[in-house]
């Protein structure tokens, strides 16, 4: 997302947004908003069903990758089930990657990493993503000085 794009989770009354001041009524309308599309529990991703389809895994390498995301992912409550498709593309290319530098092409490992770190972003599983994540939390506690712009 732009740096100059104001999210819901950075409103604030009376707090300048891209030159703007917010007011109450625009505020509580984005919060709405946001509540619609923030799920109340958390529901884990499955793998799609080329990967793994009921007992039977279709690509074990991939569903490798995918269990180990999950698990080291699940503490820190990144992923959600909407993710399922992104996440294991980012599987299917660690593993198309892997095998690319194996066999020694190291173009096509540049381009699957380039396109792999893109997904990984996405998904929050650098550490810069999850700064940013972090910030983005720490931001939706409430401001103690909101109520002064009132």
């Amino acid at each position: 997302m732009p740096a100059n794009v104001v999210t819901f989770d950075k409103m604030q009354v009376g707090r300048k947004g891209n030159g703007k001041h917010w007011t109450k009524a625009e505020v509580e309308r984005r919060k709405a908003a946001a509540q619609l599309i923030t799920r109340q529990k958390p529901k884990a991703p499955k793998p799609p069903a080329w990967i793994k389809r009921g007992k039977v895994v279709n690509d074990p390498e991939v569903y490798a990758i995918w269990q180990r995301v999950i698990r080291d992912a699940k503490e820190l409550d990144l992923l959600d089930a909407l993710d399922a498709n992104t996440l294991a593309t980012y599987c299917k290319l660690e593993v198309e990657k892997e095998r690319a530098i194996q066999e020694g092409n190291v173009a096509l490992f540049d381009r699957l990493a380039k396109t792999s770190l893109t997904y990984a972003k996405a998904l929050g599983l650098t550490p810069e993503a999850r700064a940013r994540l972090a910030k983005k939390r720490a931001d939706e506690e409430v401001d103690p000085n909101a109520d002064l712009f009132e």
